[in-house]
């Protein structure tokens, strides 16, 4: 859940130039969509009407399916409604993994547990995040640097587009031409690792889908009380 807000507004800020306004006006698609949904599921798993471990795992699905459309559509030139459905897929993702974990956990416990367990619930979901936070900057940075060591191996004077290009900009013995050609290299490895970490976020969300299976189903009672 954390993982997947993560990564795009690094990306387009980063990437693709958009200011911090333009970035949030992109985020407004998934909001909506979260906005909107939320209260369906809500009433879906506190009303009884679906078992909330389908919620979930569907909601896993579709943030699994989302960003594996972002990873796909990630380059150095990306337009901005490109993200519009996968943001949109991506909402509706988030909206059925932030209520009904919570009424399947609290709905499977003893009702003298239900305050343990949601401060625990809590503790957990903001650990968490901090711990995803951590590995996919981990599983970014490891792979701009061998994206990086990739394009620059590449970028040989017997390349015809190398010695085209820096032949434009003054030789390859210009101090110039050399930044230049390094901050290119530079910007395409970090467009590659953003696609990578988005697809490494995307095969992490579909191997959570069995664990939902590992939850109880709430009982009845609690969950008719939760409405």
């Amino acid at each position: 859940m954390y993982g997947s807000v993560l990564i795009l507004p690094q990306y387009v800020q980063g990437s693709l130039g958009y200011t911090a306004t333009l970035s949030g006006e992109l985020l407004v698609v998934r909001a909506l969509a979260v906005l909107v949904l939320t209260p369906v599921a809500a009433m879906l798993a506190a009303g009884g009407r679906v078992d909330p471990r389908i919620l979930v795992g569907a909601g896993f699905v579709l943030l699994g399916t989302s960003n594996a459309m972002l990873a796909s559509i990630t380059t150095a030139e990306t337009p901005f409604w490109t993200f519009a459905n996968a943001l949109f897929v991506s909402g509706i993702g988030l909206a059925l993994i932030f209520v009904p974990p919570t009424v399947g956990v609290l709905g499977s416990v003893p009702l003298k547990d239900v305050p343990a367990a949601a401060a625990f619930f809590n503790l957990s979901r903001q650990i968490g995040g901090s711990l995803a936070i951590a590995v996919l900057i981990t599983i970014l940075v490891r792979a701009d640097v061998r994206h990086h060591a990739d394009l620059a191996g590449a970028m040989t004077l017997s390349s015809p587009a190398t010695s085209q290009f820096l032949g434009a900009r003054g030789g390859p013995n210009d101090p110039k031409a050399r930044a230049t050609l390094d901050a290119l290299v530079s910007s395409q490895s970090m467009v590659l690792a953003y696609a990578d970490t988005s697809r490494a976020t995307a095969l992490i969300t579909f191997a959570l889908v069995p664990c939902v299976f590992f939850m109880r189903r709430p009982r009845k009672a609690v969950a008719l009380a939760a409405r």
